[in-house]
């Protein structure tokens, strides 16, 4: 018997005992079993809904799962020809491409999770970098790094149109995006804002990367680490004011598709910044 029904139950039982509602004792016992009523329908109604969420968390980590599969792939989508330098025994042996020279190289994965390589064509030393994907479930964003040169895994799945969700070829690039994504600002602004200052350093310096830093809590400016030919490093400040009136304009006239991976830079940034100006 559920809540509901031992609820009724009571309810019948009292009048068919003939209680009378005018007295006190009778008006106090009709207002219990009122409430009791009440709580049993609230009752009925949150466990309704519980068990409607319990099955869309079942539809959500199937969902996942197939995400996973997409994405990683599987023992099949992991074979390759005889004659590729990966199939080396039993080791797990990796394919990439020398910056310096172009050369691909063969290398087994302890090499790889050292960070450095020094290529046997030319003999420089570059940092090794394999695709990874960072996944932030408490601030709902994902960010790819896939510096490959063929196209990433979508990510169509509608229960991730919530997210944000990201793709970078560089480790400054992973590291910056994750940075931003993870103070909850948004980084197609912090791009603009980029594209800014980098125009204005470059009159009096040779800028080649510009990177968000930190957002200073105590005066909220937003600042930035500039990377120059010469490899030296220079720091620059923006106020978080023109933070604040630019995330107006792009909420406002800037959308960027969700359910795959975008590319927001300076690339991006470029053509945004003309629509602004087109629609300002």
């Amino acid at each position: 018997m559920t809540l509901t029904e031992k609820v009724a139950y009571l309810k019948g039982l009292v009048e068919g005992i003939g209680v009378d509602e005018t007295t006190n004792q009778g008006k106090i016992m009709k207002a219990v079993l009122d409430v009791l009523d009440d709580m049993a329908f609230t009752v009925s109604d949150l466990e309704d809904s519980t068990s409607e969420l319990y099955e869309e968390l079942e539809a959500v980590d199937e969902d996942l799962s197939s995400l996973e599969d997409e994405i990683y792939g599987t023992e099949e989508d992991d074979e390759c020809d005889d004659d590729c330098c990966c199939c080396d025994d039993d080791e797990d042996v990796y394919e990439v491409k020398c910056p310096n020279c172009d050369e691909e190289i063969c290398i087994d994965g302890s090499v790889l999770d050292k960070g450095e390589i020094q290529c046997p064509n030319c003999g420089e030393t570059v940092l090794a970098v394999h695709p990874c994907l960072y996944h932030d479930m408490s601030n709902q964003f994902m960010v790819w790094l896939w510096p490959e040169e063929e196209k990433a895994p979508s990510a169509q799945f509608d229960p991730l149109s919530g997210y944000t969700l990201r793709i970078v070829d560089s480790l400054n690039a992973f590291r910056e995006k994750i940075n931003i994504l993870e103070r909850g600002l948004d980084d197609r602004t912090v791009e603009i804002m980029k594209l800014l200052l980098f125009a204005q350093l470059n009159r009096d310096l040779d800028v080649v990367e510009l990177l968000f830093h930190e957002l200073d809590e105590q005066t909220m400016d937003f600042r930035f680490v500039a990377v120059l030919s010469d490899g030296a490093e220079q720091y620059a400040a923006m106020p978080g004011a023109v933070y604040q009136r630019m995330n107006e304009d792009v909420q406002n006239y800037l959308y960027t598709p969700g359910g795959d991976f975008a590319r927001i830079d300076i690339a991006w940034a470029r053509d945004a910044l003309e629509l602004l100006h087109e629609l300002g």
